[in-house]
């Protein structure tokens, strides 16, 4: 994969959904595929060669990262799961330690509706409100100026510039829209939109960060899993990994403070560090790749971002921050790496990283020196040498990086959801709930899967934590086994953890 191909694949992934997709489950609203196509063409008005979606693992996976979907089979007298979040013209947003609380975000009616056909002498009368209608037209309008400016299509700093304009501006220029006619600060419906109305705790834009950051995977159908076996689940440089990389020891560092000043500085100096360990990786994969902390709005990037994406930002944008804006650690979604093309293997970039964080606390030594020297003045002062000894106490930094990563693998492919249940008690016989005979050879190929998944994540994680995964998994397989392994999503937060 190249470096056009990688950011152009980002592009197209940002459009797989549309951020109002919500609220185009009503009727009459049309399918959400096709608003995300009409928000993608324009965006790309000016694209001789259109760019169009077609790969969907990206979205698979984010989308088991995102929630574990559980669904009912159709069946006559069982009623689909569904979750009420909107009521009339309004929705609301609540939180499980708060409850009875909820956020009302109103609607704007429809500026688009058009009156109905009515017979002569008939009163007239007009449609009812249409929320989704007004939800449209800003989100085209938006997709419409973010797209305007683009040059060249197929030039890499050209793509890379404008999805990284793309990721920073969607959101707050939908959420800006509306700011003189809300009564909060913005629009909390369109900051907060859910991605999935079946399960709305979390927000279109947390999961669109998923899929776009894994933009370099390798293509493949979920439902085909017998091509994809035949490399033995081999995905190459393509696969996609989480690191963490933390910077210590940070309270030995900061207890070395003795005013509150100092406290601020050690607080901001350590942030500062963080971000220069991210920037490698930023700089390979976009801000999306950093899975945490959020980079969109956060001040310290946004600093980044004017001085080497200006268009990144709105115009009157003056970012700047005196607070400790970032943890000293980071947790990434990248590739593996190791090919010959812009997926850079994993180790390369770390060392790249630390070398990052070294060279930067060098700088700040630097000036800190260059300060004092320009107070002391006079260089034949009788401790002119006194260089020697701030050199030798910061030639390296009093923080070092420390990083790990896992690979995030497929769950490996079920034939049967019934394969995942064991001995229901320890003193139950071994062969109980055995499979069939005509259906052994397969249960077989299945506990040789869910042995293989086992001896990878288990040892990660506590076995409490693991038996109340085993007994979730066996719940949402057993609904719906494909909408479940998803590619690898249910094992998104054991790989994380």
């Amino acid at each position: 994969m190249d470096k056009r191909q990688f950011w152009q694949q980002k592009i197209i992934q940002f459009f797989h959904d549309p951020p109002g997709k919500p609220f185009v489950g009503f009727r009459g609203a049309g399918k959400h595929t096709d608003l995300a196509k009409r928000l993608f063409d324009v965006f790309q008005t000016s694209n001789q060669q259109r760019l169009r979606y077609f790969i969907k693992s990206f979205d698979w996976a984010a989308a088991g990262a995102d929630r574990p979907l559980v669904t009912t089979p159709r069946l006559k007298g069982v009623a689909p799961i569904k979750v009420d979040w909107r009521k009339g013209d309004r929705s609301f947003i609540t939180h499980p330690l708060a409850p009875g609380f909820q956020l009302m975000l109103p609607v704007p009616p429809s500026t688009e509706v058009q009156p109905r056909d009515v017979e002569d002498g008939s009163p007239e009368e007009e449609e009812s409100p249409r929320p989704w209608e007004s939800l449209r037209a800003e989100q085209q309008a938006i997709a419409q100026k973010l797209g305007k400016d683009i040059g060249d299509w197929n030039d890499d700093a050209q793509i890379q510039k404008t999805y990284v304009r793309l990721w920073r501006r969607f959101r707050d220029d939908l959420v800006d829209r509306r700011i003189v006619r809300s009564a909060l600060a913005g629009d909390p419906l369109w900051a907060e939109m859910p991605a999935e109305t079946r399960c709305p705790d979390h927000s279109i834009w947390d999961h669109l960060k998923v899929t776009t950051a894994l933009a370099f995977m390798k293509p493949h159908w979920m439902f085909k899993p017998d091509e994809w076996s035949k490399d033995h689940w081999d995905e190459g440089a393509q696969e996609p990994w989480l690191l963490r990389m933390s910077l210590g020891p940070t309270q030995a560092f900061i207890a070395e403070s003795r005013t509150s000043r100092d406290l601020w500085v050690s607080s901001f100096l350590l942030a500062d560090l963080a971000w220069h360990a991210m920037e490698p990786f930023v700089e390979q994969y976009g801000p999306d790749c950093i899975v945490y902390p959020d980079l969109c709005g956060n001040p310290r990037a946004d600093c980044w971002l004017y001085e080497h994406y200006r268009d990144a930002l709105a115009d009157e944008a003056n970012p700047g921050t005196l607070a400790a804006v970032l943890p000293n650690a980071f947790v990434a979604l990248v590739p593996r790496g190791g090919e010959d093309g812009h997926l850079r293997r994993i180790e390369d970039l770390t060392e790249k990283a630390q070398a990052a964080v070294r060279e930067r606390w060098k700088t700040l030594a630097d000036i800190v020196e260059s300060w004092i020297t320009g107070i002391r003045g006079d260089e034949e002062k009788p401790d002119r040498h006194w260089r020697k000894t701030w050199r030798r106490q910061h030639g390296q930094p009093p923080v070092y990086c420390i990083w790990s990563a896992v690979s995030w693998s497929p769950m490996g492919h079920l034939a049967d959801a019934a394969s995942l249940r064991g001995r229901a008690l320890p003193v139950q016989a071994e062969g109980f709930r055995e499979a069939a005979p005509d259906k052994a050879a397969q249960a077989q190929r299945d506990k040789v899967t869910i042995a293989a998944r086992r001896e990878r994540l288990a040892p990660w994680v506590p076995k409490e934590t693991w038996a109340h995964y085993e007994w979730a998994r066996e719940v949402y397989a057993l609904c719906n086994l494909g909408f479940h392994q998803m590619e690898r999503g249910f094992d998104y937060a054991l790989t994380h953890h």
